[in-house]
């Protein structure tokens, strides 16, 4: 809404668009008496009177605030009048109103991306998550299919996500596998030298009475040596079971130094212990203990293999050190290389093998970094003990 009055000096109208303002006076609009004075003015001002409710197309009537623009009028520099123009602004409702297509048209667009964002939420994450579930589901109850991702991931990070679980699975089952044919093999291991135990207890109870001292004697070896079987078997076990959970720390060991002193220990008269290193003194990163394990395992076993001689070798490379262990017993067969860093797996049983020793160094080994390998040799058996490099001189 929107109008003009003209008035003179004395603030009386002397036209105006609005018909019952014609010769009533405005000299208390403040607009006015600014023009009047001489001033071109720009304010805004409620309406003197309230407004009445209008229709949808005259909302602007509804305003009670106008902005008012007043211009003095002058004849040779002497105000004679003024001119006050208004407009009502336009209201909120009524720009909605007036505009009510194009609002309308970015609310469909609106309502409608909110729908497409909807769609393609439900499609690429929230139908994944969904079979991401049923996979986590089916490795909680150990099925062999949740070893494989799931299809489709729909996003990167999604797929990450499967990947890990698909992996996750996977190490489980095999650790699971691996714990089944642990415990069989202990079992095995284990229920040997029990039945024979139980066995003697018996005939020593039926006949101790009717049996010679000699007899005696001889049962009571039986029952000390399968004693000190299941002894050693638990030993090697708990040895065995630290290896598996055995972390590197910052421990460096000096290598020559150390094999050094296991030459002195281990060589006696029937059995020799020789090192060879090019240098003084070499580091590599694993603890004293734990390396002194994994070089006595591999001596024991050549002793219980019938080797009369060990030959360990120190050869410094750029960012390892490898210890060759070479012995002059009968060697491992090419059917018995693949197998002899299996669990329980050993040739000497009649000897005190528990075929666990090999399979310690390898996990001690591998928890700090290192491997084990068994090399082609033309005499006995070599193998090659490979760990980080610590630090190594000449000295």
């Amino acid at each position: 809404m929107s109008g003009m009055r003209v008035v003179d000096v004395n603030a009386n109208v002397v036209a105006s668009t609005q018909q019952d303002e014609r010769k009533a006076s405005v000299h208390h609009h403040p607009d006015v008496q600014a023009a009047l004075a001489g001033e071109f003015v720009k304010i805004l001002r409620e309406r003197d009177i309230t407004p009445e409710p209008a229709s949808l197309h005259g909302l602007a009537r509804n305003t009670r605030i106008r902005v008012v623009v007043a211009v003095p009028l002058t004849i040779d520099e002497r105000v004679v009048g003024a001119v006050v123009a208004w407009r009502t602004p336009i209201s909120l409702p009524k720009g909605l109103y007036e505009n009510r297509v194009v609002f309308g048209t970015l609310l469909g667009l609106f309502l409608f991306g909110v729908f497409s964002i909807t769609a393609l939420t439900s499609l690429y994450i929230g139908r994944p998550i969904k079979r991401l579930i049923d996979h986590t589901e089916r490795v909680t109850l150990g099925a062999k299919s949740a070893t494989e991702p799931i299809q489709k991931p729909g996003t990167f990070e999604i797929q990450q996500l499967s990947e890990t679980v698909a992996q996750m699975a996977a190490t489980l089952e095999s650790r699971a596998d691996y714990i089944k044919a642990f415990a069989r093999n202990v079992s095995h291991e284990f229920k040997t030298p029990l039945t024979s135990i139980r066995g003697t207890v018996e005939l020593l109870q039926d006949h101790l009475d009717t049996m010679s001292p000699e007899q005696r004697d001889e049962f009571l070896a039986m029952l000390d040596a399968d004693a000190l079987r299941l002894q050693r078997l638990v030993a090697r076990l708990l040895e065995l079971a630290r290896a598996d959970v055995a972390r590197p720390g910052q421990d460096s060991t000096d290598v020559v130094a150390l094999l050094g002193q296991m030459q002195t220990e281990r060589t006696s008269g029937d059995f020799t212990v020789a090192l060879s290193a090019p240098v003084e003194r070499v580091w590599v990163k694993m603890g004293d203990e734990a390396l002194r394990s994994v070089i006595s395992n591999l001596i024991v076993n050549a002793q219980q293999h019938g080797a009369t001689r060990t030959d360990i070798t120190i050869e410094p490379e750029d960012e390892s050190v490898a210890i060759v262990v070479a012995d002059d017993g009968p060697g491992i067969s090419a059917a018995n290389a693949e197998k002899v860093f299996d669990e329980f797996f050993t040739t000497a049983r009649d000897k005190g093998g528990t075929g666990l020793g090999l399979s310690i160094v390898r996990a001690l080994l591998n928890a700090h970094g290192g491997e084990v390998e068994l090399l082609e040799s033309e005499r006995g058996a070599t193998f090659c003990v490979r760990l980080p490099l610590g630090h190594w001189a000449n000295i």
